[in-house]
């Protein structure tokens, strides 16, 4: 499956213009209007472009991680409660698991924030490439993949406050 980064390059009219502005389309001078999206140079709109897709799979690395997280202390505490341990090392687990869950609340805050941000750059995008059908798809993909984390971002917390719940 292709990263968001190598998606963009595989969008021909985004090549096709980062190269005619940035020189390496031919001898030819492009005209600023050509390089320009909706007034702003194209420069601007690729950079912001770029950004976006680097944010979202930061975004989606960070959602898989607390998953993965949350998981692993859901099997270690069903692992501890069926098969139990002594007392010492019941302790040193229900720490181990307090921290987890403490770092997945503080990565929960972090990927709210995140999301918000994505789909805020995403819009702004989606505004500024409405007459480039191909990027304006693209956008539209990567806008409704993240909005598709959406129900699983909000449930997350309740998945951690329960684990506390069974840990307390």
């Amino acid at each position: 499956m292709a990263t968001a980064a190598e998606a963009a390059q595989n969008c021909d009219p985004l090549l096709s213009l980062a190269q005619s502005s940035s020189g390496q389309g031919g001898n030819r001078s492009v005209p600023k209007k050509e390089r320009e999206i909706h007034g702003v140079d194209f420069r601007v709109v690729n950079w912001l472009f770029q950004l976006f897709l680097t944010h979202f799979e930061k975004t989606s690395d960070l959602f898989r991680t607390i998953l993965g997280d949350i998981a692993d202390v859901d099997a270690r505490i069903l692992q501890e409660l069926d098969h139990g341990s002594k007392a010492d090392e019941a302790s040193k687990l229900h720490r181990q698991i307090s921290m987890k869950l403490h770092v997945c609340s503080m990565e929960l805050a972090e990927l709210g924030r995140r999301t918000k941000s994505e789909e805020e750059l995403a819009t702004r995008l989606m505004e500024d490439l409405r007459e480039h059908a191909d990027l304006y798809l693209l956008i539209t993909m990567f806008l409704g993949m993240s909005k598709s984390r959406k129900p699983g971002i909000e449930e997350l917390p309740g998945k951690v406050e329960g684990l506390r719940n069974v840990v307390s």
